[in-house]
């Protein structure tokens, strides 16, 4: 299946040619260690790169987040996030693959994650939201055609990090930053193991962050950029910011669209 509409064929190719809004890694990307995957472990990729080293998921995401005010600038959060991963980057640097370009010898890849938790409004009018639960499903689209039901699981977890996951919108100068950070994530057996082929034992956890411009408690829905880093138990530093903030991404983007 490939996602949906709004995230097919322009998401596999726009990826690998817009390193400005999607390409642009968070400061903490160096610190983010390396993985292996065998593209074709895939079904029909057969000149795929069976040694592909990487160190980033990267993508566009579409996302509802119902706020529930329950007091003057607080209340609590629920979302739902598709992220279509459309490429791999190592030390900041594209790395061709075989990953949505659209060809019959290319896959799809995205994840499915919920979230929720709280938020409140500080003395300065800095809006905090406080993920306390979530889960997250990374998954591989062999054919790249929605519906077709061939679609498998590859990796998932549902403990997300708390604290650790958070997210921070400052008003006036339109500026806000996101983290989610996922723990015990499992690879599925064979399909994900026979994907991501090293390290051994695979990673514990998984880290998405991000930037955002517009205030998260609108609401609705919202699109944007994100990334995804694997990583052990540890949070490596300095740690930006998945859901909260891949709900929040967008927003500018979404409501630019609608004022148009």
């Amino acid at each position: 299946m490939k996602t949906m509409a709004w995230l097919a064929k322009p998401v596999t190719v726009s990826m690998l040619a817009l390193g400005l809004v999607a390409g642009a890694a968070p400061a903490s990307a160096a610190n983010y260690p390396d993985f292996t995957i065998n593209e074709n472990s895939v079904p029909g990729t057969t000149i795929g790169n069976p040694n592909l080293v990487v160190d980033r998921l990267n993508g566009l995401f579409t996302e509802t987040l119902t706020p529930t005010f329950t007091g003057v600038g607080s209340g609590t959060f629920t979302s739902t996030t598709l992220f279509n991963i459309s490429a791999y980057y190592q030390n900041d640097v594209l790395v061709p693959a075989a990953l949505g370009c659209g060809f019959t010898f290319c896959y799809n890849m995205y994840a499915r994650m919920t979230a929720n938790g709280n938020f409140n409004t500080d003395a300065s009018g800095q809006i905090n939201f406080i993920g306390t639960n979530g889960t997250v499903q990374l998954f591989i689209d062999p054919d790249q055609v929605n519906g077709n039901g061939d679609d498998y699981l590859v990796a998932s977890s549902s403990q997300l990090q708390n604290p650790g996951s958070e997210g921070h919108f400052r008003p006036g100068v339109a500026n806000g930053d996101f983290e989610l950070v996922f723990n015990a994530v499992m690879l599925t057996t064979p399909n994900g193991e026979a994907f991501f082929t090293q390290p051994r034992p695979f990673y514990l956890s998984v880290d998405a962050n991000g930037n955002f411009t517009e205030n998260p408690l609108l609401g609705g829905v919202i699109s944007g950029s994100a990334n995804a880093f694997f990583f052990g138990q540890t949070v490596p530093e300095p740690g930006t910011l998945l859901l909260l903030g891949i709900a929040a991404v967008g927003l500018g983007a979404t409501k630019r669209r609608r004022a148009a």
